[in-house]
């Protein structure tokens, strides 16, 4: 995404900093070792259990790996590492200059903000619609959500990388080509690319089987959250947006939020 022109001059230091990092090297490079992270916590967690448990949105890519024939799940995590890896190949050749290292305690910092904002920003509005209408807030399914620290984790974690891959950079990219090619829509396909990745996004944590009952309340909070997220990616790139989402998790996992 190119957003230059939403941050200061690059002649700043903060302009050059956020301009610079939100290059694809960048955001590819800080992804990265989020991505480890959760399949190396997937392979311990799921270590001996009867079946594998993942983030949602890592099973939804997996059944569309599994159409192409790649079924095992060792084989979709090399697949998987192994595309991020090229894209962060070709992103390094087309960058051309120095590599500041500095710059991921900066990105770090920011989703460490970012995550704390999302989640305020989201409950006030799920508060709002709960105040306008007392009725709605009715009792929720945990829909069969695991009940360790170690599980919490590891599917928070999963879902700030897969949940950002899916409905930000994938679905948020398709929808853009496909909206950029109807003539009366192609002025405003940010915001409706935008609302439509958020609808889905929130839609998505009520299907299958630990899919929770739906709740105007939650599909509220989570809306407003997808909204938020989709704009960090617009800004700020899909490495800032997946740390953030991460790290929101984590938050609610220790009770932060």
């Amino acid at each position: 995404m190119k957003s230059e022109n939403f941050f200061p001059a690059e002649k700043t230091h903060t302009g050059k900093y956020l301009i610079r990092s939100n290059q694809s090297v960048y955001q590819l490079l800080f992804l990265l070792p989020l991505l480890l992270i959760y399949e190396i916590a997937a392979v311990l967690v799921n270590f001996n259990a009867p079946f594998e448990m993942r983030n949602g949105a890592d099973i939804l890519l997996k059944y569309t790996f599994y159409s192409l024939g790649i079924e095992s799940v060792f084989s979709f995590v090399m697949v998987t590492l192994l595309f991020v890896v090229l894209m962060l190949i070709v992103a390094m050749k087309k960058y051309q200059k120095r590599i500041r290292f500095s710059y991921f305690a900066g990105m770090f910092s920011e989703s460490l903000v970012y995550a704390f904002i999302i989640g305020i920003v989201s409950s006030k509005i799920a508060v709002a619609v709960t105040s306008a209408n007392p009725f709605l807030a009715t009792s929720v399914s945990d829909g069969g959500m695991p009940n360790t620290i170690m599980h919490q984790l590891m599917i928070g974690i999963g879902a700030g990388v897969y949940e950002e891959i899916v409905f930000r950079a994938l679905l948020i990219t398709l929808l853009l080509a496909v909206i950029n090619r109807v003539k009366y829509l192609k002025e405003h396909k940010m915001v409706i690319a935008v609302f439509i990745s958020a609808i889905l996004f929130s839609a998505f944590h009520y299907v299958g089987e630990f899919g929770e009952i739906f709740n105007v309340i939650t599909f509220s909070y989570r809306l407003v959250a997808g909204l938020l997220l989709s704009a960090l990616f617009i800004l700020r790139g899909i490495g800032v947006c997946a740390w953030s989402h991460a790290i929101y998790d984590v938050y609610v996992v220790f009770g932060v939020l």
